[in-house]
């Protein structure tokens, strides 16, 4: 349809369209209506200079007025029904008022034949029965009345063309109502069905989305112009700790979920990237913010949203989002391996080359090193394995940490090694640093094993310095101290470890005391060289230094073992066997302490030995410690000395040597059994052994 103001008038400027069901209706009722605006004035101002009929006078004007304001309610409103009714009924009181005044005229009542067509296609079928009946009623009457004054010679040409017209106008609308009511409900049928397609489709489209919504892992949501929730799919839902939609529908979820970041500070809604979708209208990716859940607490969200279109007007958005925990965790957690030891804790070697780099700066200067090595390491890992290893290296970091302040950096390089740098630090302050670390490490112990620590310290002053040589420096100082100091460490460092021994059970002590004492006893009886009388001491004093690893609960038992706690203990030849092969001053009892548990008859651990293939020392420290296990029973009912060589004579040829068995027993005959014992000093024993070299 072409856009003239005719068109625009009859269609109340377009807002009526040509698929519209009552189209046909505005047209008529608006053309209709003008026209009678058009007579009616055309005539109006003849009729007041004539003034040939007050009640034709009256009809145009009250016409004019009622057209004129029908017109305009009809613009305003669209209220075609209310229109239809009340033009039908502005037309009804206009004819019947002209029939009641036309007196002697009767060709006007062919004119009336065009009302019944006109209000059933205006009012519909039923309505217009109804009132065609009681038009139809009323215009008998007003014939019957009048019938007698009509001019019944009035049959001119005018009075043909008057019942010629109004017949042929009455076919042309009669036909004009069918076909529109043909048209219309040709194009209802049509809508209905194609309303009924379209109706489906939804219904199959909605079925297809809700299983889609449903199904998938990603949480969606959608919300709109106020930020209001308007759906959430079970994912969305199970993301965000909720167990059904409806706490969510009409809920403002900026405010919901992500009105703050992974700190708890505020997100202004007007950063919020979810909302600048509606003024973008850019869809937008975000993979570096949170959603709270119902219960208060966050997760790290991976989100889309999208703006929602209805034409070119922005409806709303939608969101799709996941929750990315546990991959944020896993690679937060591998960017760690790759930048820390994942023993200690601490920076890396990788890390610390990089970060070395950056630090390698003038305005850093001076740069100090202070480069650090655990002793005993190794020692520990042999002794007590690779777990007690393991603490003493944490503990190391622990302590190390402790001296270094923001924009230092430090890292394990290796197995031992340690490295701290210190920007604008001189010297003298790196070394002060370095005599705290050594006393703060020698301070702790693991498994009652003093720790010890090797330290050394140099500073890059000058920018032509290369920061590596510095390292280096710093590496020399450490094995220089570390050279001094190795012999006073090894010198002290087996007696460390009996001692610890002996703070975990003073019951262990005793024993080591007694069986040197009765070793020694023997040893003279057998008038063993001074030299091997030293060895025999020395072997007896540290027998059991095997036991060392077995928890302070197993070395106070009294004497009740488990089959897995006694398989332990039997190890601890074997342990003591490798804790004095690594020390020069117990290289030469290692074996004799591994055999002391060997059995005459063959019938002893770890290897079996019999007779003479026992080491000799290890003989007489085997009849050593039964005695003074007999003496000394666990849990008390220890035997007298008399009972207790009377059964060391009834093994005899059993489990001890029957050569040596007979001189201790002669031996003891003649020891005074109260006479004590003193343990030698260290320095005293140490003494004594160079003496006899």
């Amino acid at each position: 349809m072409k856009s003239n103001p005719f068109n625009r008038f009859v269609t109340n400027n377009h807002r009526f369209k040509p698929e519209d069901l009552d189209y046909g209706k505005v047209y008529f009722v608006n053309v209709v209506l003008l026209g009678i605006l058009l007579i009616c004035a055309s005539y109006l101002i003849p009729n007041i200079i004539i003034s040939y009929s007050i009640h034709i006078l009256i009809i145009n004007i009250t016409a004019l007025i009622v057209a004129l304001t029908g017109l305009v309610y009809f613009h305003k409103t669209d209220q075609v029904n209310k229109m239809g009714g009340f033009f039908v009924a502005f037309l009804f009181i206009l004819l019947f008022y002209y029939t009641i005044m036309a007196e002697s005229s009767h060709h006007f009542l062919y004119w009336l034949v065009i009302f019944p067509p006109i209000i059933f296609f205006v009012l519909g079928h039923n309505k217009a029965k109804v009132v065609s009946f009681l038009y139809l009623g009323l215009l008998m009457v007003v014939i019957a009345a009048k019938y007698r004054i009509f001019d019944t010679e009035a049959s001119d040409l005018q009075s043909f063309f008057n019942i010629i017209g109004p017949t042929i106008i009455l076919l042309v609308m009669i036909n004009f109502y069918e076909r529109s009511r043909s048209d219309m409900s040709g194009k209802l049928e049509l809508r209905n069905h194609d309303l009924a397609k379209i109706n489906t489709d939804l219904s199959l489209n909605q079925e297809k989305l809700e299983i889609l919504l449903a199904s998938t892992e990603e949480g969606i949501y959608g919300i709109n112009l106020k930020g209001e929730c308007i759906f959430c799919n079970k994912s969305g839902l199970e993301f965000l700790g909720y167990n059904v939609e409806s706490e969510l529908l009409g809920q403002n979820m900026h405010e919901q979920i992500h009105s703050k970041n992974k700190e708890g500070g505020s997100v202004d809604i007007r950063a919020c990237k979810i909302f600048r979708v509606f003024m973008d209208g850019k869809s937008v990716r975000v993979s570096d913010e949170v959603f709270w859940k119902k219960d208060g607490t966050s997760f790290d969200v991976e989100y889309s949203a999208s703006p929602q279109r209805k034409g070119d007007t922005i409806v709303g958005v939608v969101i799709t989002f996941r929750d990315i925990s546990q991959e944020k965790a896993a690679l937060e957690h591998m960017h760690y391996l790759n930048t820390h030891d994942w023993l200690t804790g601490v920076n890396n070697r990788s890390f610390f080359e990089k970060a070395l780099e950056e630090m390698d700066r003038p305005e850093n200067l001076p740069i100090s090193v202070v480069f650090s090595d655990i002793n005993r390491l190794k020692l520990t890992n042999d002794i007590f394995g690779h777990s007690a290893g393991d603490e003493l290296l944490i503990k190391g970091a622990e302590i190390l940490t402790n001296y270094i302040k923001e924009g230092d950096i430090l890292a394990r390089i290796g197995g031992d090694e340690f490295v701290i740098v210190l920007p604008r630090t001189d010297i003298l302050e790196a070394t002060k640093i370095q005599v705290d670390i050594q006393k703060h490490f020698a301070s702790h112990s693991v498994n009652s094993f003093p720790c010890s620590m090797a330290v050394g310290c140099a500073s890059k002053t000058m920018e032509d310095e290369e920061m590596s040589q510095t390292i280096i420096n710093a590496e020399g100082e450490m094995y220089k101290e570390k050279t001094i100091t190795r012999q006073s460490i090894h010198e002290d460092m087996v007696y460390s470890l009996i001692n610890s021994l002996h703070n975990k059970s003073l019951r262990e002590k005793s024993h080591s005391e007694n069986v040197m004492r009765y070793s020694e006893i023997i040893g003279k009886a057998l008038n063993m060289p001074i030299t091997e009388l030293v060895q025999l001491k020395k072997m007896a004093y540290f027998h059991d230094i095997g036991k060392l690893v077995l928890e302070k609960e197993l070395l106070l038992n009294e004497g009740v073992y488990s089959r897995e706690e006694l398989a332990r203990i039997k190890q601890h030849p074997a342990i003591a066997y490798r804790i004095l092969n690594l020390f020069d001053e117990t290289l030469d009892i290692a074996g004799g302490v591994y055999a002391h548990h060997e059995n005459w008859d063959g019938t002893g651990y770890p290897k079996g030995l019999k007779g003479e293939e026992i080491p000799y020392m290890s003989r007489i420290i085997s009849i050593a410690e039964i005695y003074d296990a007999l003496t000394n029973r666990i849990g008390g009912n220890s035997l007298s000395k008399e009972e207790a060589l009377k059964e060391i004579e009834s093994i005899s040829g059993s489990k001890l040597d029957p050569n040596i068995t007979s001189v201790f027993l002669d031996a003891m005959s003649k020891e005074d059994p109260d006479k004590s014992y003193k343990l030698p000093s260290q320095e005293e024993e140490v003494n004594e052994w160079e003496d006899m070299m």
